[in-house]
């Protein structure tokens, strides 16, 4: 019987230590959960931001290319009208520069 008593009381106190064991790890688990979220809630906000940063800079740099492309035609269309002038006026302009 004292056998019994003592294997039951070791059983007991191994119990107690495993008990308090699962305790701290669940505390554990539940920090490292509640971490997790917050990082993954920070993530999730840097993503959208930069998202959000990268389709202002993509307009940007729309408008910027739709500028180019407005210039180049203007450019393209003086050019053109230059190229279409008849001769005498293009040498009468050249001879008053010189001048």
């Amino acid at each position: 019987m004292l056998m019994h008593t003592d294997e039951c009381s070791r059983l007991t106190s191994l119990l107690d230590e495993n008990t308090k064991a699962i305790k701290l790890l669940i505390g554990e688990n539940h920090d490292l959960k509640t971490k997790y979220e917050d990082i993954r809630a920070k993530a999730t906000y840097v993503e959208s931001e930069n998202k959000t940063l990268t389709d202002r800079w993509k307009a940007q740099k729309l408008k910027e290319s739709e500028h180019l492309n407005e210039v180049n035609a203007l450019y393209e269309d003086i050019l053109n009208k230059q190229s279409r002038r008849p001769t005498s006026y293009k040498n009468s302009r050249a001879n008053k520069s010189r001048k």
